[in-house]
């Protein structure tokens, strides 16, 4: 999966382990990156990592997390749903493989979580479309999950 952070561009193995837990690509308690989407496929190959049936397939979309860093630093006054839905997942995902904490639960983080999936697949909430509309308790809940999810990868992500 290709990563567009705010200060660089990575590659991650992401996918499910044979538990069905979502991880990225660890060796020696350190998550892998590479530098392109071919070095990384190569990279899994030689490591035995289940890959896709279409890992040859053209380049997968880019996750785009730069939004979420601009909402952070007052550039953007708008919070995007799919950017910060992402995010929080990714940060999830790798803290859960390196073992590092990720506190992302209690109730306003789960109801910023749920606003965001809703927004994302709005059909989970019976609407074509779901537009969140947060409190000061919930954007103050995001500003910190956002922050420390932008710091877990930072210090997760080697490149």
């Amino acid at each position: 999966m290709p990563l567009r952070l705010p200060n660089r561009e990575v590659v991650v193995w992401w996918g499910p382990d044979n538990l069905g837990t979502d991880r990225v690509a660890v060796e020696a308690g350190r998550a892998l990156a590479w530098n392109s989407v071919e070095s990384c496929v190569a990279g899994a190959r030689a490591r035995g990592f289940t890959l896709a049936e279409d890992a040859d397939a053209p380049e997968p979309a880019v996750m785009d997390l730069r939004p979420v860093s601009a909402w952070l630093r007052g550039q953007r006054l708008t919070l995007d749903p799919e950017a910060t839905l992402n995010l929080w997942n990714l940060a999830g995902d790798v803290a859960v493989s390196v073992g590092a904490p990720w506190h992302d639960r209690g109730r306003a983080a789960d109801a910023c979580h749920a606003k965001l999936t809703a927004a994302n697949v709005p059909y989970l909430v019976g609407a074509d479309t779901y537009v969140p509309r947060w409190t000061p308790q919930e954007l103050r809940c995001l500003r910190q999950r956002m922050l420390a999810a932008t710091t877990l990868l930072e210090d997760c992500l080697p490149g």
